[in-house]
């Protein structure tokens, strides 16, 4: 009895360590037909929340693309925007997930990757303004 007790114990602290690690998300973001946008501003997520003030930036790399790359533990909301606020893109992501924002003119946003239909529409409804999170 005491070995079983050993044994659901060592295997509930492997589920609570793992459970609680942080994991990679993968997001590349190409900004098409727009030259003059050289770097992009994003919200840094605390505990799955998304604040204006807790920002950080990201510059193109050689291909000219811009990727971000974000530990987190649990889903969590990042804003993603240009300079101008022409570009603005809010995403669910999900640890250890990748995910691909193609932007280009007219607010003709496309994103490929984790549950790629649910942020499609996520986005859609976020652009026509009927959440208006700034």
């Amino acid at each position: 009895m005491k070995f079983v007790k050993n044994q659901f114990l060592i295997a509930l602290m492997f589920l609570i360590i793992t459970g609680c690690a942080k994991r990679e998300v993968l997001i590349t973001v190409e900004v098409h037909e727009q030259s003059d946008v050289d770097m992009l501003i994003y919200s840094v997520p605390i505990s799955g929340t998304t604040y204006y003030g807790f920002t950080d930036t990201i510059k193109q790399n050689e291909t000219g693309k811009f990727e971000l790359s974000l530990k987190i533990t649990q889903p969590s909301f990042i804003i993603i925007r240009d300079e101008s606020f022409q570009n603005r893109v809010k995403l669910l992501v999900e640890p250890g997930k990748n995910y691909h924002i193609s932007m280009k003119p007219e607010k003709n946003i496309q994103i490929t990757g984790a549950n790629e239909k649910d942020k499609c529409c996520i986005q859609h409804f976020l652009t026509r303004n009927l959440l208006n999170w700034n």
